[in-house]
């Protein structure tokens, strides 16, 4: 057991720094895209990468301040965190959310100072943004998705769970979460009663420390 919990806590380990680099250099992408689309809009031209490197006072703070902020971001939504949840809907959900608040936090802070022909500029420059940030946040998702189903096959994102219950009444839930050993980890029994504790890895008055000292991610009742 203790080899197996080391093994997933390096494979989650790695699969959450391997997000966070992905995300580190979606949100450098984002920036310098958005940076010389932005210049070409508003020059009606577009401007080689040294050019618009010089001219802009303003490239270098937020390419290092955006992908920080990103990641900060992202940690916010609770994406970093929920990593053995694989379903496709709710990390499309997460990434949405996550990419709309960062568009509009460098649309405020960097955009709207800009001086343009006319205001559907700024909308134009928005939704290019939000397309961008988004677009490119899920496909590396997705391209990363892949290892992670690996993982995820070979039971090491698997939700390390708690039963808490009588013995009666646990068995049967014991038995169907056995089947699914992709899923869930089960760590053992909970005992509600003292006399019903014989083959428990505790008692329900010590759920606290039970939760702790095993790193639990689920509790079945």
């Amino acid at each position: 057991m203790n080899n197996r919990r080391y093994t997933q806590h390096k494979s989650v380990n790695r699969l959450r720094w391997i997000y966070i680099i992905a995300d580190l250099l979606v949100a450098v992408a984002v920036w310098i895209l958005f940076l010389f689309i932005r210049w070409a809009i508003n020059e009606d031209q577009a401007i080689n990468i040294n050019d618009a490197v010089i001219r802009s006072i303003t490239f270098y703070t937020p390419l290092i301040l955006f992908p920080l902020l990103s990641i900060f971001i992202h940690y916010m939504t609770g994406y970093y965190q929920s990593l053995t949840d694989i379903s496709r809907m709710r990390e499309t959900g997460k990434t949405f959310i996550s990419s709309l608040l960062l568009t509009l936090l460098l649309y405020f802070f960097c955009v709207l100072n800009d001086i343009v022909k006319d205001y559907h500029s700024y909308y134009h420059f928005l939704l290019i943004l939000f397309i961008l940030q988004f677009t490119l946040s899920l496909f590396t998702r997705i391209v990363v998705s892949t290892y992670r189903r690996r993982l995820y096959r070979r039971g090491l994102l698997a939700k390390r769970t708690l039963i808490i219950g009588d013995k009666k009444d646990a068995q049967p839930l014991y038995s169907e979460l056995q089947t699914r050993p992709n899923d869930f980890l089960l760590l053992g029994r909970v005992a509600l009663r003292a006399d019903d504790s014989d083959d428990a890895i505790g008692h329900f008055d010590n759920i606290s420390s039970l939760l702790t000292d095993n790193e639990v991610h689920s509790v079945v009742i």
